[in-house]
């Protein structure tokens, strides 16, 4: 496996942990919204700002 292959294959697994993440995150806001847990709520907003920066 080549250096640029090596770098491609790591940043498509970095991709798709950031886009299970993400997901996990989503619903983790959506059951405390459904929970009416504001604590977990502003923990998982903020989590998913940070991600979109």
């Amino acid at each position: 496996m080549t250096e640029a292959s090596t770098a491609a294959a790591m940043l498509l697994k970095n991709a798709r942990n950031d886009a299970l993440a993400r997901r996990e995150f989503e619903d983790l806001l959506e059951l405390s919204v459904r929970l009416g847990d504001p604590l977990l709520e502003k923990d998982a907003r903020a989590w998913l700002d940070r991600a979109e920066r």
